[in-house]
């Protein structure tokens, strides 16, 4: 996942791990478009499963600082992951776009007139970013 738009605060806790993006796709800025690039995050959330002592883990991640191949990881720290915005989904059945779906009515939510536009939204009425890509 993405985060553009941060805002100062934002910015200055997760300043280790900023990227430029191109402003128009979200990708990652190259050195042809790095002038109007703007800062933003890249996060991942992974999980593991070790058969062998019936374990599992969970953690996000920067993907830009971590190296799956070889195992090392640089996870965001429990002071990022709450300051950063957040849409609780219910345990109901999980992101149906049917008509009673709850992505279908988060989307509507988000986007009631179908512009395309997604508006700020946060978990805590906390100021956040602007923009999500997904």
């Amino acid at each position: 996942m993405t985060l553009l738009d941060l805002g100062e605060d934002l910015e200055t806790l997760l300043s280790e791990n900023l990227e430029t993006f191109d402003r128009a796709t979200g990708e990652i800025a190259t050195p042809s478009n790095a002038g109007d690039a703007v800062l933003g995050v890249r996060l991942c959330y992974r999980a593991r499963y070790d058969l062998d002592t019936d374990t599992g883990e969970h953690w996000v991640d920067y993907p830009a600082r971590s190296d799956p191949a070889a195992g090392v990881f640089k996870k965001a720290s429990r002071i990022e992951r709450e300051s950063l915005p957040v849409q609780f989904v219910d345990s109901a059945p999980a992101l149906q776009l049917r008509a009673e779906g709850v992505l279908r009515a988060l989307l509507a939510d988000a986007d009631p007139g179908g512009s395309g536009q997604r508006p700020h939204r946060s978990g805590f009425g906390r100021p956040c970013c602007n923009r999500v890509v997904l």
